[in-house]
């Protein structure tokens, strides 16, 4: 894929199936389907490794908020779903010459698009991908009800009701595989 210049023409250039995986633990054997579709994002610290029965192994793209924290990865194209501007945004500069690499920011603010002050990086994808009107089947995103693929314990500033919001975009052309809890059930892929 060509060097694009914002995260929407990056976003929108994508041509076949999309699958967005959260950083949730996940439950049931999922890898062989998430590594089936054409497009796999995942998100900032996200580990595969041990786990491609569960959750695949393929990225092509990973989205990250360019926070310090985030490990680097050179294997995908890496895009942020935050404005340049943004809060979300302030330690891009340092990540990107920890990286090497410019993270590619979208011009949409989403933070217009959603009524929650701090979105995570993953409802921050989402409504953008909705935003375009881009189709996409998802899995792994449980409102911060399990730890990180991984991890042993949970650990975030965002809140537990962006599941709300991330129900209410199944109506909208996002389809839901598979869900830890009762909270969003269960949706066939797209």
């Amino acid at each position: 894929m060509s060097e694009q210049n914002t995260t929407e023409e990056l976003l929108t250039r994508m041509t076949g199936s999309v699958v967005v995986v959260g950083n949730a633990t996940v439950d049931g054997q999922h890898g062989t389907m998430i590594d089936s579709f054409d497009n796999v994002i995942r998100f900032n610290n996200y580990v595969t490794l041990g786990y491609e029965h569960i959750i695949g192994s393929k990225t092509t793209f990973r989205c990250t908020s360019g926070w310090l924290d985030i490990e680097p990865h050179d294997h995908c194209t890496e895009f942020s779903p935050f404005c340049r501007h943004a809060n979300e945004s302030n330690k891009v500069d340092e990540y990107n010459r920890l990286t090497s690499r410019v993270l590619i920011h979208p011009k949409t603010d989403v933070h217009e698009l959603t009524s929650i002050p701090n979105p995570s990086t993953g409802l921050a994808c989402l409504l953008l991908l909705d935003y375009l009107g881009i189709k996409a089947s998802i899995i792994g995103f449980d409102s911060f009800r399990s730890p990180n693929m991984g991890k042993d314990t949970i650990i975030t500033s965002h809140s537990r009701a962006e599941g709300d919001e991330i129900k209410s975009l199944a109506n909208r052309g996002l389809k839901f595989i598979q869900s830890n809890n009762d909270l969003i059930g269960e949706f066939s892929p797209t």
